[in-house]
């Protein structure tokens, strides 16, 4: 047998025996220690993958805020100004199969509550009766009340179910506090009497954009 070969026979036989060895003593601190460093390796990893997903997000999110910030709109000045947000299509999950939009309004210099406004194109009267709109912002309850609520007759669009329309257009009081929660929540729903609906990303920069042009 070679020099060569008896070497690395001799280095084999000797890692069969530390590895059949119960690890004791010196070996267990170094197993610890191997241990700990492929621990402290991991958690390295995970930063660095955290940061790259964030980094190849961020151009998306830069858009959508631009966006978000163009659509906010303010007419008039002092106490005649009004601040409004483009109308937003709602992903509804529940109750009248019509298109639903929302959007955000703002009267006056200083207002406490700003307008939530939802609108139905075809809803039949469903929201007739209701006075409350319900807010879930990352798990946390806002009830909002209902202060205006307009029942108009319009014609469905075509392939809108129902026929004759009874459209309605309903607001409520969404207090300040409650806009800046909004306006910081990662993840939001709401359910107005019988439709319950997911705030898109979208519609939450839309929420950080309004809150951000209020004085």
């Amino acid at each position: 047998m070679s020099d060569a070969r008896r070497v690395t026979a001799v280095a084999a036989l000797a890692c069969l025996t530390v590895v059949a060895r119960p690890a004791r003593g010196d070996d267990l601190e170094a197993l610890r220690a191997e241990n700990r460093r492929l621990r402290a390796r991991i958690e390295t990893l995970e930063g660095e993958n955290a940061r790259l997903r964030t980094d190849s997000s961020a151009p998306l999110v830069a858009a959508l805020e631009a966006h978000a910030a163009s659509a906010v709109h303010l007419e008039g000045e002092g106490a005649t100004a009004v601040l409004t947000t483009d109308p937003l299509v709602l992903e509804t999950t529940s109750g009248p199969r019509s298109r639903h939009w929302m959007w955000l309004q703002a009267r006056g210099s200083a207002p406490e509550t700003v307008d939530l406004v939802v609108d139905a194109i075809v809803s039949g009267g469903a929201y007739r009766d209701i006075e409350t709109l319900d807010v879930d912002v990352d798990g946390t309850r806002e009830r909002l009340t209902v202060v205006r609520h307009t029942l108009q007759s319009r014609t469905p669009t075509r392939g809108t179910p129902g026929a004759g329309a009874a459209g309605e257009t309903v607001t409520a009081a969404l207090p300040r506090a409650a806009l800046a929660r909004l306006a910081r929540a990662r993840a939001a729903d709401a359910k107005l009497g019988p439709t319950a609906f997911r705030f898109t990303p979208e519609q939450l920069a839309a929420f950080r954009a309004f809150d951000a042009r209020l004085p």
